[in-house]
């Protein structure tokens, strides 16, 4: 859980990164005393930084917005996928994750401390695919009940994707979770505006094609375009920045198409190891028109057309 800190406990001189990482650090008690930051890359939500302490190296996330529970959510989702399981489905096929160590507010400034792991950002991607199928195989009980009783999709709370909230309401009809968690708050907001007429025979196209599908309830990254993957030095995959829930694991494969940077290797690999279901053509670009909503929301026009484009797709697709 986050931990805000006080004011007063600020060094006399906080001018710099350096010194709120080390008043984190301090209050994390993780038994490290830091030694030096370097700035590393981390996308345009966070400033990112390699910290060398006297135990090791460690890395940190710092976010200034006002997006409360930023860090925690997504504490929680590191957790979240790193007790899915052993990560470890063999001798080669296993996936991981970083491991968060603390999560915590200062000044309005939140930090994410957590293992740091050195990336390769290429590898086999084979691999990656047969790992992810098996890691969205394994599926809690608690979650996909008992006997036959009906999966649950969501998650007990709102995480973000990007800047934006992401709603998790939990859901035992997939097409409601999905209309109503996903694609009604991004089509009522006003970066949607141009695609108002679209709204009303949009959502009746997509809730005919999800009508009566019921996927297995898989634990998702949620996020997985190719700047959340990469290997550490030993070749193991690994998956970060998640936006984890239960639902339809083709969600994940309909995100890692969208993008591109993922290999044909990979889905191959994939579907190799877990085939789609009948009529992943055409939930496709349902799935995908979310994050280009997103991305509509995020970052402006130039993902109108795009999103046209899709919505165009799901009307005339056929399961």
């Amino acid at each position: 859980m986050p931990i805000e800190l006080q004011v007063e406990e600020l060094p006399n001189a906080m001018t710099s990164h350096h010194s709120m990482l080390e008043t984190f650090l301090r209050h994390a008690k993780l038994g490290h005393t830091l030694a030096s930051i370097d700035r590393v890359s981390g996308g345009d939500i966070n400033c990112c930084y390699r910290l060398t302490t006297d135990n090791g190296v460690l890395f940190a996330k710092l976010h200034a917005g006002t997006h409360q529970g930023f860090f925690e959510a997504e504490y929680k989702g590191l957790r979240l996928l790193q007790e899915h399981g052993s990560f470890r489905y063999g001798e080669t096929d296993h996936i991981r994750c970083p491991t968060p160590l603390y999560a915590g507010v200062l000044a309005g400034r939140q930090c994410l401390l957590m293992e740091h792991i050195e990336l390769n950002h290429n590898g086999d991607e084979a691999r990656l695919g047969r790992a992810l199928a098996e890691f969205h195989a394994t599926t809690p009980k608690t979650w996909n009940g008992r006997g036959k009783m009906q999966p649950r999709y969501g998650l007990s709370y709102s995480n973000f994707i990007g800047h934006s909230v992401q709603h998790n309401t939990i859901c035992t009809s997939w097409r409601d979770f999905w209309v109503n968690n996903r694609l009604l708050p991004l089509l009522s907001h006003e970066s949607a505006r141009p695609l108002v007429h679209h709204r009303a025979p949009l959502i009746a196209r997509i809730s005919e094609l999800l009508e009566g599908y019921s996927p297995q309830a898989s634990l998702l990254h949620g996020d997985l375009w190719c700047g959340n993957k990469a290997y550490d030095t030993t070749g193991t995959p690994v998956i970060f920045d998640p936006a984890v829930y239960y639902g339809d694991r083709e969600t994940d494969i309909a995100m890692a198409s969208l993008f591109g940077g993922f290999s044909k290797q990979f889905f191959s690999a994939y579907e190799k190891t877990w085939p789609f279901l009948k009529g992943y053509q055409a939930r496709k670009p349902v799935y995908q028109l979310y994050h280009l909503l997103n991305h509509l929301k995020l970052f402006g026009s130039r993902y109108l057309e795009s999103s046209k484009h899709t919505i165009l797709a799901i009307m005339n697709s056929y399961p």
